[in-house]
């Protein structure tokens, strides 16, 4: 009896898992469907010879502006070309959509005093009326955006633009950073691997062949100004340890707790090195949310690193920290190229992750560390002199030159020819 009411609970189950999978499979047609009218809506549109092309940046996040920030100076060096940021309150302050502004506001402010806030008078801004034809996110997550501007909606005026806000180092995150919600609604993204670019190829190749949706591999333009700072490596000023924000071992686990100890001992043997800890923008928040953390905790620790002389990095630009930095220890990061095309050291604290193919070239020519003792061994050589990976890194740094260099260049011209092709015949 107990055992055929089992089998008809799993039936059941199984039931209603292929019902979810259906209804998710015509839902998805649907939209996708939606998306495409808006799309070829967008790529008929006509505009005057001298009429100034409008591009817009929806920005939350400080610490992953250097991504879009060459191509909003490469827009702005151009002329017939109007530019302007939208900055949304950010989603890393408490996890959440928000309607408190923070450090982002002023960080954005200072880059351009005419920014629009897509928060004021008590409601979120209506940005159709302003007439933009181009609109880059910092991530592709709709649910970082309030409703208003989100893919789905915006899609609907404007042509979506993405480059990816960190560089993707694993293929097992690559149906996180390629969801169906935002990618349906995108005419241009401009990508960083070649299996993500071999996912949105096949999954919208009718569009595409439609000329309503564009991926391309053109280099990506935070790496650029990186390797014009590339040097041989002489005293070690600078240690800095980037942790990661999550203990989540499918999408890279960190070692913050295991070796925030340890990276102050550490600091201890070097007083002439300065040691840095710069966590992931999200780490000390979610940690606190999911329990692993108390404010209390999070406050001690400060006070702990001030005394021992540890500079806590939380809000500065990630370029002028790597730029200052001689050692990297990092755990699985986007940060991790940009610091190796600086030709610098990387030690890499394993998380038993995949990596893909861009990223295994990277580790190949950087140093790897399962544990903290290794972690120590490469400091103490490295601080003595001891380079091992030096040339080959090099090798390596000159072959990805010429992917990247001029990357936002690349980038701004397409958009360019683009909208020169939409001009309406005199």
């Amino acid at each position: 009896m107990i055992i055929n009411f089992l089998i008809v609970i799993q039936e059941n189950s199984m039931i209603i898992k292929a019902m979810k999978k259906s209804l998710q499979f015509v839902n998805d047609l649907i939209l996708d469907k939606k998306a495409e009218k808006f799309l070829k809506n967008n790529a008929k549109k006509t505009h005057d010879k001298n009429e100034l092309m409008k591009v817009g940046f929806i920005v939350f996040e400080p610490e992953t502006w250097d991504k879009l920030n060459p191509i909003y100076n490469e827009l702005k060096l151009r002329e017939g070309i109007e530019v302007k940021i939208i900055i949304v309150p950010s989603f890393d302050q408490e996890l959440k959509i928000t309607t408190h502004y923070g450090k982002e506001l002023n960080y954005f402010k200072k880059l351009d005093n005419d920014s629009i806030l897509a928060y004021q008078n008590s409601r979120w801004i209506d940005i159709e009326k302003e007439g933009y034809d181009y609109i880059f996110y910092q991530d592709p997550y709709n649910e970082h955006m309030p409703p208003t501007l989100r893919s789905d909606n915006v899609v609907r005026f404007a042509k979506i633009c993405y480059v990816p806000y960190g560089f993707v180092g694993s293929n097992d995150l690559s149906h996180i950073v390629t969801n169906k919600a935002f990618f349906r609604n995108v005419t241009y993204g401009f990508l960083d691997t070649q299996n993500n670019f071999k996912i949105l190829t096949n999954r919208y190749k009718n569009n595409i062949k439609k000329g309503l949706q564009h991926f391309n591999i053109m280099g990506y333009p935070a790496y650029e100004k990186f390797f014009e700072y590339a040097k041989a490596n002489n005293e070690i000023k600078k240690i800095l340890w980037a942790p990661r924000w999550t203990y989540d071992e499918k999408i890279g686990k960190s070692h913050f707790f295991e070796y925030k100890d340890k990276f102050n001992e550490l600091s201890k043997k070097y007083p002439n090195i300065l040691f840095t800890i710069r966590p992931h923008p999200m780490m000390f928040s979610n940690f606190i949310k999911s329990g692993l953390m108390t404010e209390e905790e999070f406050l001690h620790y400060k006070k702990e690193l001030e005394l021992l002389g540890i500079e806590l990095s939380l809000n500065k630009d990630v370029s002028e920290d790597l730029k200052t930095t001689d050692i990297l220890i990092s755990d699985f990061s986007s940060i991790i190229p940009m610091f190796y095309f600086m030709n610098k050291p990387v030690i890499y604290t394993d998380a038993d992750m995949a990596l893909n193919e861009e990223y295994c070239i990277i580790m190949d020519n950087s140093y790897i560390a399962d544990n903290w003792n290794k972690v120590r061994e490469y400091i103490d050589d490295l601080v003595n002199g001891i380079d091992l990976k030096s040339s080959q890194r090099y090798a390596d740094i000159k072959e990805q030159y010429k992917l990247h260099h001029e990357a936002s260049r690349r980038i701004v011209d397409c958009l360019v020819n683009d909208y020169i092709k939409n001009e309406m015949e005199a």
